[in-house]
């Protein structure tokens, strides 16, 4: 991530200042310096993990209470200092064993949470679906959007073409999200488009085998040209595979500021760990004089990609619920009976030995969708056509969990936690739980909250901030650089007294995506409010001068500025639409 750091030293002296100084009265200006004079900031950072507690058949536990549970952070064990208990019905609250169901005990240590707002992420990858799965499994979708979703919890439509599409904002409108999820069977464009590859591949290995003969020489260069195909292949399923990583990691990014339990609903045929292994399958069905190492095959490995993946979801507290849309399969039952570990390939001499093609590509497939679900907490739904059931299982999970939470140390730079929950004396239940925690610095969590104000807008601006466009500029083919303003209320920013002059200080962020989702770099900005004492009745306000360079089409800026004083701190988004002949919007 890059920064541009830039403190200024900004006072009522001179020109130095852009203050609008109408609209301010000196009444509220002396009501301002007045309260400015006491400030005690506290930064408490806690660390939540969400554990759910599953029996030997898979059915939820409930009514376990703080004493069941022991925390390991970074291998120590930690005292929980903050427990709760939540089911569909309502919050428990966990005191001695024995307690009724929706009755307390008071907890001496610290207050319970209380149930954060549910936020979660529709994520249709169409690119690793086909058609036919993707629109079969959308109306089980939608059914269960209307069945779940409840104010004040919220929701949103995200499709991946290739790159990233948001297709709603965030919305408590079960019926609309719904409407807007059924309105994908309508597209086909770049849908399915991934898996094609393998079909490309295999089908020219056939025709390459069909033309062997009995000349040692066309032989060897038919081979030749079968196992560039297989390594082709493979090659370009492993780009598209980063790819949507990419499209993933781009999710996290903006979901990283959203407050309440997030998490990302992600449906498609899954996603390769070892991309295009089945096509050396079949490479050496049909070419057993082939000569291929372990080495051919983990030179295409992703699974570095999952693990990468995992740092960042729980660097964005983001679980996720994966489902593959392909159904039940012919062989499922020995895939998900290995289904956490890599797919079988083991070496004869100088040729791989694989099993069954079709257990091979369901296993290949599933394994990321299992590993995902299970380093985040979540649940994976396979090998089922009984989607309204593993939808409702995931829906049950995320209503009926322990919330165990822990103090952390305030620092000024990101520190990743791993984390381990274990049950006393219950080895017969099963835990799933975010096995990693990424405690991110104040800083990092303000660039959050600027990103989250890309995707999901404005939801809170206790600094009533503004950010007004100015007129593009050209910035060479099909780029412009649009100014910024952003306006900050000087009566909303706490002034210390300092002899004759009163201080403060604001950091400002600011980020912008445009065409795609490409996302400009983040530019950080540091000002020093100095305001002599005589002057504190006609502060107005302050108007910082910025600009960000975006490609042609539809832009968002999203600002966040932070009062170092107090720790509030305000956002602002505005949009523009650049190209010739485009007007400004918002």
């Amino acid at each position: 991530m890059k920064y541009g750091k830039v403190v200024r030293r900004v006072a009522f002296a001179g020109l130095a200042w852009a203050l609008s100084l109408a609209g301010v009265s000196p009444a509220t200006a002396q009501t301002v310096a007045s309260q400015a004079r006491f400030v005690d900031r506290v930064d408490v950072n806690v660390g939540n993990v969400e554990v759910t507690v599953q029996d030997k058949n898979g059915n939820l536990v409930s009514g376990l209470n703080r004493e069941d549970f022991l925390l390991y952070v970074d291998g120590r064990p930690r005292d929980i200092e903050y427990f709760g208990a939540y089911t569909r019905t309502a919050q428990t609250l966990a005191g001695e064993t024995g307690t009724p169901q929706g009755e307390t005990d008071v907890i001496p240590e610290a207050p319970t949470p209380p149930r954060q707002r549910r936020v979660q992420v529709i994520f249709i990858d169409s690119a690793n679906t086909t058609v036919f799965n993707r629109n079969h499994i959308l109306g089980r979708v939608a059914e269960y959007v209307r069945r779940t979703l409840r104010p004040p919890d919220l929701a949103m439509v995200a499709v991946y073409e290739n790159s990233l599409r948001f297709v709603s904002p965030l919305s408590s409108n079960a019926d609309e999200l719904a409407y807007l999820l059924e309105e994908l069977r309508r597209e086909t464009a770049n849908v399915g488009g991934h898996p094609t590859y393998r079909a490309m591949a295999e089908r020219q290995i056939r025709d390459l085998a069909e033309r062997q003969t009995q000349d040692q020489a066309v032989r060897a260069v038919i081979l030749d040209q079968a196992i560039v195909t297989a390594r082709m292949a493979a090659q370009q399923i492993r780009n598209h595979t980063e790819q949507t990583v990419g499209a993933f990691k781009l999710l996290l990014r903006t979901m990283s500021g959203v407050s309440g339990r997030k998490s990302v609903l992600y449906i498609s045929d899954g996603l390769p760990r070892s991309p295009g292994i089945e096509t050396f399958q079949l490479l050496t069905e049909f070419f057993p004089q082939a000569r291929m190492g372990d080495t051919e095959f983990q030179s295409y490995e992703t699974t570095g990609l999952w693990h990468d993946l995992a740092r960042w979801a729980a660097g964005a507290d983001v679980t996720f619920y994966t489902v593959d849309a392909r159904g039940l399969k012919a062989g499922a039952e020995k895939s998900a009976e290995f289904g956490r570990h890599p797919p079988g390939v083991r070496t004869a001499g100088s040729r791989p030995v694989f099993g069954d093609i079709e257990v091979l590509h369901l296993q290949n497939y599933q394994d990321p969708l299992i590993a995902m679900a299970n380093v985040t907490g979540g649940i994976t739904v396979v090998n089922t056509n009984e989607f309204d059931k593993g939808l409702e299982r995931i829906s049950e999970a995320m209503e009926t969990y322990y919330s165990l939470g822990f103090p952390l140390t305030q620092r000024n730079q990101d520190v990743f936690h791993d984390i381990r929950v274990e049950l006393r004396d219950r080895k017969d239940l099963r835990l799933r739980y975010r096995t990693g925690l990424l405690a991110r610095s104040l800083a990092m969590r303000m660039a959050d909250r600027a990103y989250a104000g890309l995707t999901f807008g404005v939801l809170e601006n206790p600094l009533a901030i503004r950010a007004l466009l100015g007129e593009p500029r050209p910035a060479g083919k099909k780029r412009y650089t649009l100014p910024v303003k952003v306006l900050v209320p000087v009566d909303k920013v706490t002034l210390l007294p300092a002899g004759d002059e009163y201080r403060g200080r604001i950091t400002v962020w600011t980020v912008a995506a445009g065409a795609g989702n490409k996302l400009s770099p983040l530019d950080r900005q540091e000002h020093e409010i100095v305001v002599p004492a005589e002057k504190m009745s006609r502060v107005g306000t302050l108007t910082i001068d910025l600009s960000v360079e975006v490609p042609e089409g539809d832009c968002r800026v999203s600002v966040a500025v932070l009062d170092e004083a107090t720790g509030e701190v305000g956002f602002a988004a505005a949009d523009a639409r650049l190209g010739p002949e485009a007007r400004r919007r918002g």
